[in-house]
């Protein structure tokens, strides 16, 4: 009884969080209309392509906790949510470049939504993969 009560006030606070990420989530792709003319712009040079290219790559925080995520860099939890949604919502989906860039603004908002979970002080042990399946099941704009 005991471990279900935990588990349950576990689920039960993935779920408070992955709301109010949500209502987050809604906020940034309304504000992410005005960057997406910059980034297209700023693809003009060879050298910054082939950077961006690989920001998908080295995601090390799979199994990381909460705690491991506050700490970790910009670019090692952004290809770490590339991986989140290449193995749920985007597999098959990436068939072109524009699929690329599509999926780094997800990734950029998922990255976004598990820093405002990671916000709260008791999610401190929580697992980041947790917390991003919540944000799937909850939220419906993360997909292609």
């Amino acid at each position: 009884m005991t471990t279900f009560l935990v588990l349950s006030r576990r689920y039960w606070f993935i779920a408070l969080a992955s709301l109010l990420v949500i209502s987050f989530g809604a906020c940034a792709a309304q504000n992410t209309g005005n960057s997406n003319n910059s980034s297209s712009s700023s693809k003009q040079g060879s050298a910054e392509t082939s950077v961006s290219v690989n920001w998908y790559e080295g995601g090390t925080l799979h199994r990381a906790t909460v705690s491991s995520w506050r700490s970790a860099t910009y670019g090692n939890k952004l290809a770490t949510a590339a991986d989140f949604l290449t193995a749920t919502l985007w597999k098959g989906q990436l068939k072109s470049p524009d699929d690329f860039d599509r999926l780094k603004l997800k990734a950029t908002m998922l990255v976004a939504a598990i820093d405002d979970v990671a916000t709260v002080e008791l999610t401190a042990s929580l697992d980041v993969a947790e917390i991003a399946s919540g944000i799937f099941l909850l939220g419906n704009d993360l997909g292609p």
